[in-house]
């Protein structure tokens, strides 16, 4: 059962670092100011993940029910959106010196990830563990690797920001207007992806 354990802990460290996850978090994060709440918005968000994934995804491993094709689709197509109000939400906030999102919100977005990720990570883990009890361990070790993941990514983010910050004001502002920029249009073609325009 250990092996099962790392591996789903391995799924979910690697789970983290997807890049619809690294813009999503790159937006909240842009404001490098704290990496100690930077740690906050990983954990938070991570846990939103986390109880999504495991959630639907134990729905899943005792039913044997499926996502519908369409259904999937549109989920994504919510994370999609998701980004894209992200971008936005920096981009204003630029504008209004305004501090980035706080624990309510990292938790929501990562909800929304995490029903997105549900189906092909079950899918996964269906074809790698042959016991139930197996999949089910692997489900909460990919739940917690996640939760990990995300705290690293976030205060990697933030330290490179604050140091942006640090070197030239004028240098941050325009990453953080890049980041911003960068989430909107990563999330529309994620949007447009996830109906198959393209």
């Amino acid at each position: 059962m250990s092996t099962v354990f790392v591996i789903g802990l391995a799924l979910g460290l690697r789970h983290a670092f997807d890049p619809d996850h690294l813009v999503a978090v790159t937006s909240m994060m842009s404001d490098g100011r704290r990496v100690r709440a930077a740690s906050g918005v990983g954990l938070w968000w991570g846990a939103g993940h986390a109880a999504t994934l495991v959630g639907v995804g134990s729905v899943i491993l005792a039913t044997g029910w499926s996502f519908p094709q369409a259904w999937q689709h549109r989920v994504e197509a919510m994370v999609g959106v998701t980004i894209v109000l992200l971008g936005v939400t920096v981009l204003r906030d630029q504008l209004r010196d305004r501090a980035g999102p706080g624990g309510r919100r990292a938790l929501a977005v990562g909800a929304i990830h995490g029903i997105a990720g549900t189906g092909p990570l079950v899918i996964v883990l269906a074809l790698s563990f042959p016991t139930l009890a197996q999949r089910y361990a692997a489900l909460l070790a990919s739940a917690l690797g996640t939760m990990c993941g995300m705290v690293l990514v976030t205060c990697g983010l933030t330290l490179s920001l604050v140091w942006s910050r640090s070197l030239d004001s004028r240098w941050h502002t325009r990453l953080q207007l890049s980041v911003g920029a960068a989430g909107v249009v990563y999330g529309v073609g994620f949007t447009f992806r996830a109906f198959g325009m393209f």
